[in-house]
């Protein structure tokens, strides 16, 4: 964890990156590598380490209580050290490594010879698992965002004479009609249906499409 101040008292700022890897017996997968940020007000969230476990853990709700307690702390003691002359940036580093144990295998005879062989369960089990966790940067991170970022996306109202042949909301794969409110993704601009991309959000603050990561600022 690293802080550094900020020009005013009421500004706060955490940014976390998430880092998740799978190591195997003989190689390592990078999984995703993403990064999401919130704001707060050090003056009214952190006036206590009580209140800054209270608020962090309320934001962070992906994240276990053991975590998100030496966040709180750290935030706590930055802010206190300064004596509330200076607003604090936090900055946070979390990695998660799987380890997958190789399949056992079992020994057989043929005129003498041992022949190694996988064990069949053993195996599928390995590659289940192996299959699972590359599914991961396509699934939730378990860092979404909250209600208040997510409301304060840019919406827009389709127009009667905007061209809109071929696209759809990629998350439901259905198609944008005239009239319609449709959320715009900051940095990207990539569009879709409030509701759908409102759910996606709630629990992977990247884009659905390009995976470029949506920070709205909250004030």
């Amino acid at each position: 964890m690293s802080g550094a101040p900020l020009p005013y008292p009421s500004h706060g700022r955490l940014r976390i990156r998430t880092i998740t890897r799978v190591r195997m017996p003989r190689s390592s997968v990078a999984l995703g590598d993403n990064c999401f940020e919130i704001h707060f007000n050090p003056l009214f969230h952190l006036t206590s380490l009580g209140t800054a476990f209270s608020f962090f853990l309320g934001r962070l709700a992906g994240l276990s209580a053991d975590i998100v307690f030496p966040i709180a702390a750290f935030a706590f003691d930055q802010v206190r050290s300064r004596n509330w002359l200076y607003g604090v940036s936090l900055s946070v580093v979390l990695e998660t490594v799987y380890v997958l144990e190789e399949p056992m295998r079992s020994a057989d005879f043929l005129d003498g010879e041992m022949i190694l062989n996988d064990d069949t369960a053993a195996a599928r089990d390995y590659y289940e698992q192996l299959d699972d966790l590359m599914l991961q940067p396509f699934a939730s991170t378990g860092h979404g965002m909250s209600q208040q970022e997510i409301s304060m996306l840019k919406t827009e109202r389709l127009s009667d004479d905007e061209d809109k042949d071929g696209e759809c909301c990629s998350i439901c794969l259905e198609g944008f009609v005239r009239g319609m409110v449709i959320t715009k993704l900051p940095p990207c601009s990539h569009r879709f249906h409030n509701a759908c991309i409102a759910q996606w959000l709630h629990k992977n603050p990247t884009c659905p499409i390009c995976r470029r990561t949506c920070t709205p600022t909250v004030s």
